[in-house]
């Protein structure tokens, strides 16, 4: 027996001596047996989790029984209030699989092997025998010699954060608790909790609930919350890894700085604060949930994306080396602080996913390899005031069309996109959804998932189920918006699924089910039987009115079916479904053949003569203009000779025609003869990139350019003109000022401009192409800049910290600068071309230029939500990184203060 268990503890990454063996034994002789729950009508097997509708009106009577002891904190609490909340679901439960929600839960221990070391323990020691051996040998001294037990190196502090997707994720953390952190047997102790806010918006800790039923035991009427500082140690041999998805209220709250010791005193921590202070003291983490492609969505927008690494292992992040942008515009403290006032410092945060990959970096650089690093966040935490976070709910008052279009044009994943259409057909619960997920979409996570769940289609009704979590559902109108741009045979599938679920729930009563119209009329006994019919019955009938046709018809058949036959149309009823409904007093009448009506009915038709007349618009007039280019070139001077860069400006000359848009507001428009050029690097030219290559040539038609890219001004001005497709934010830039360019702003919605912006002036506006804009920039240059092999801050806005190959460092400015700062173009007169901001282009995005068109056209692909190509660097970037053939993309639906765009219409064809 005792090789079979040692056999089971090293298959589960166990690998303890004889003596934590022997202890395990004694302990487990100790402890009392756990309570075992009554046992219920059927047994459910491990292989399966029980699944019920959650909208179904609850039977009176029995009490809704945990099934297992919860792992964590929140669980529990949701476990003891279940039966004084709710009974169980009206309805046998149905079963789904239990697919794992964690897949790769071995890959991940494996990762963090790197913590799976031993050090000298400070309290505990052993006999040394070699030592022990040799003093009585050599000194004659018969006295033991000891030396410290090795000990596991860290205790590990799992905080889970609750907050209103936590359903969602509540099986993916249980995983990572169980299969991951306790089987890896890395860490001295591991305790677990649940970090929440109570009803005032205060931080709570409550610790994990052990031995839930045991006599003596912690119940949760006896636990109080905890302070942060419990989990402190002043080793500081202990890692803090806080759960969560960076979304929720307690991350929206912004630190403050309180003026003196008595606000101080009445002071509320926020998150960052506690995440300060532990991060002061040893290893602190967040574990994000959301793959890096959402953090922009999340909170962790707000601050730096840097780069961190340790010499010593696990050290605190406050001694961590950062490499990244740590540079916040740090406000000078009011001369009004006194000294007690609290000025927050800088937090430097490892950022991990639960990926193999992520995880296996983050671990070595907590085990302090040097040459290793992790990705993280850099806030400034006394400045966060100074940036509100945007309310994840905004999107509630858009309306049906808004919220599916914006949903669908955004950075979601395609599996989240397809999910959401599975999800319209049905009733809205996990259960369902995990149902859809085995049937239809295997390849769906606990991601896609949340993805659909924030993504504002859904809304949170003032319902929950037996477990304590709240119940989502679909507006009618917006439900009906996806069923019609979902495939009709998709929808279809959906029913039939959830069909075949019902008839096996329902068992010999529901044998003559044979397809999913036979639920729209259901038997009563059907209903009594099972919790999924009503539901379905009343969600299928949205569904069919808005799939419109034969399947709209089929729904008002049914509906005269109800009329007909009150009865199953009474049990279909669900709270809050369906309207009360109304007599309608009505007077009947119809047409009868007479022969006298037939004389003036219907009456005859006269022959009309008119004049067509064609207007012929002329061209738009080019005027001459003149303006003053630079070139940078070395030269040598001084005394010495040494060589030097030099900017020369000379005068030059182009045609444009101006656009009115308002008094005092225009729009110039450069024209850029056609031409053939070389598109892309050489490989050669100093820090290119492989997506720059290979090289190829390229025939480019005359077109327009914007002069200058689109400022705040203009914008403002054509996002209140009338909508096209898209609502348009007027004032959606970081930083302020009527001539500057306009940034935040998506792809999606710098479209939105060009439609409104064309149907103003009568003329097609849109996004160059990535062709155009390479043609445009390099003005019949070769070089890396328009400027020629060198880049320099005195003709443009980029990170002056970095220099090009062998050049000099300049000025870091930190933000946008206005259109015209730098009096500088390119030979055909644009300006700033070359950093300030990026700038959109109409391409999708292709890692390098292998099949690209050669006629100055846009590349596309079939896919609609592929990202898009972005040119010519920012303010924020690299001086490499606005050379002019240098490339690179971003999802449509990005935002950053960092992009912009310049506009471009199609020269006239003769």
């Amino acid at each position: 027996m005792i090789h079979q268990l040692i056999s089971r503890l090293e298959q589960a990454g166990l690998s303890l001596t004889y003596e934590e063996i022997a202890d395990a034994l004694w302990l487990a002789e100790q402890l009392d047996v756990v309570p075992v729950p009554p046992s219920r009508p059927e047994a459910i097997s491990e292989a399966s989790v029980l699944v019920r509708f959650e909208e179904s009106e609850p039977l009176g009577g029995a009490a809704s029984i945990s099934p297992a002891l919860p792992v964590f904190a929140a669980d529990a609490m949701a476990a003891d209030r279940s039966g004084e909340e709710s009974d169980s679901p009206e309805g046998l439960p149905f079963k789904a699989p239990a697919a794992t929600a964690l897949p790769n839960a071995i890959d991940l221990s494996r990762a963090l092997r790197d913590l799976s070391r031993k050090v000298p323990s400070q309290t505990q020691y052993e006999l040394d025998e070699d030592a022990t051996v040799e003093q009585i040998a050599v000194q004659r001294i018969f006295s033991p010699v000891v030396k410290p037990e090795l000990e596991r190196w860290l205790d590990l502090e799992l905080v889970v954060e609750e907050s209103a997707m936590s359903f969602v994720w509540r099986k993916t953390i249980e995983e990572f608790g169980k299969k991951v952190l306790e089987r890896l047997g890395a860490f001295r102790n591991l305790r677990t909790w649940r970090l929440q806010a109570d009803d005032e918006g205060r931080l709570q800790l409550w610790p994990y609930l052990l031995g839930r039923g045991k006599p003596g035991a912690a119940t949760f009427a006896a636990v109080k919350p905890r302070s942060p500082r419990a989990l402190i140690h002043p080793s500081g041999r202990r890692l803090i890894l806080l759960v969560s998805d960076c979304r929720s209220s307690l991350w929206q709250a912004r630190p403050q700085r309180p003026q003196n010791l008595q606000q101080r005193r009445v002071y509320q921590p926020t998150i960052y604060d506690w995440l300060q202070r532990w991060s002061q003291q040893g290893p602190t983490t967040v574990v994000q949930l959301l793959p890096a492609r959402l953090w922009a969505q999340t909170e962790l927008g707000y601050g730096n994306e840097v780069q961190l690494s340790a010499l010593l292992p696990g050290v605190a992040n406050a001694n961590l080396t950062v490499e990244g942008d740590t540079s916040w515009q740090i406000e000078a403290p009011p001369e009004s602080l006194s000294e007690n006032a609290y000025l927050p410092e800088p937090l430097s945060l490892p950022v991990v996913t639960l990926e193999a990959g992520p995880m296996r970096q983050w671990a070595k650089v907590i085990a302090g390899r040097g040459n290793e690093r992790t990705p993280g966040v850099w806030f400034d935490v006394g400045l966060l005031h100074r940036f509100p976070s945007e309310d994840i709910r905004e999107g509630s008052t858009l309306s049906a069309k808004a919220k599916v279009n914006r949903f669908f044009a955004s950075e979601a994943s395609p599996v989240a996109k397809q999910l959401v259409r599975l999800m319209a057909a049905a009733p809205v619960s996990l259960s369902v959804v995990h149902l859809l997920q085995e049937k239809m979409l295997p390849k769906a996570t606990p991601v896609h998932i949340a993805e659909v769940y924030m993504s504002g289609l859904l809304n949170e009704t003032q319902k929950t189920n037996s477990y304590g979590e709240p119940i989502y559902d679909f507006d009618v109108e917006v439900r009906k918006r996806i069923v019609r741009i979902s495939n009709p045979d998709l929808t279809l599938q959906v029913f039939t699924k959830l069909t075949e679920k019902i008839k096996e729930e329902i068992g010999d009563v529901g044998e003559s089910i044979e397809s999913f119209d036979a639920l729209l009329s259901p038997n009563p006994e059907w209903i009594k039987s099972s919790g999924l019919v009503a539901p379905f019955a009343v969600v299928a009938m949205q569904v069919l009115k808005a799939m419109g046709g034969a399947y709209a018809a089929l729904a008002e058949t049914v509906e005269q079916d109800w009329v007909m036959k009150p009865g199953p149309a009474e049990s279909l009823v669900v709270e809050g479904s369906f309207p009360s409904l109304e007599t309608l007093k009505f007077t009947k009448g119809e047409l009868i053949e007479d022969g006298e009506l037939s004389n003036v009915f219907p009456p005859s038709l006269k022959t009309a003569s008119f004049q067509i007349s064609t207007i012929i618009l002329p061209q738009q007039p080019l005027e001459v203009f003149e303006f003053q280019t630079a070139k940078i070139e070395q030269e040598r001077a001084g005394i010495l000779r040494r060589l030097q860069w030099v900017v020369k400006k000379s005068r030059a000359q182009a045609r444009r025609f101006v656009e009115p848009l308002a008094d005092d507001l225009t729009l110039e428009m450069v024209a850029i003869p056609g031409g053939t050029f070389l598109m892309g690097s050489p490989e050669s030219e100093a820090e290119r990139s492989p997506r720059e290559g290979p090289q190829h040539e390229v025939s480019v038609p005359d077109f327009f350019m914007g002069r200058y890219s689109v400022t705040q001004l203009q914008w403002r001005f054509v996002a209140n003109l009338p909508q096209v497709n898209r609502e348009l934010n007027p004032d959606p830039s970081h930083f302020k000022g009527d001539n500057l360019s306009v940034e935040q702003v998506s792809w999606y919605e710098t479209v939105e401009f060009c439609d409104r912006l064309s149907i103003h002036t009568d003329r097609t506006y849109r996004l160059p192409t990535e062709a155009e804009w390479e043609y445009a920039c390099c003005a019949g240059t070769v070089t890396p800049f328009y400027f020629g092999d060198m880049i320099l801050t005195e003709v443009a806005n980029y990170d002056g910290d970095y220099m090009y190959a062998d050049g000099p460092k300049g000025k870091k400015r930190r933000k946008t600068t206005s259109v015209n700062e730098f009096d500088g173009a390119n030979a055909f007169g644009l300006c700033d071309m070359h950093g300030n901001v990026w700038e959109w282009c109409q391409d999708h995005w292709h890692k390098n230029y292998e099949g690209a068109p050669t006629d100055g056209s846009a590349w596309f692909t079939d896919d609609e939500d592929a990202r898009r190509v972005r040119r010519g660097g920012s303010w924020y970037s690299f001086p490499r990184d606005c050379r002019s053939a240098y490339r690179y993309f971003s999802a449509p639906d990005y935002r950053f203060n960092r992009i912009g765009f310049r506009v471009s219409c199609s020269a006239p064809r003769t």
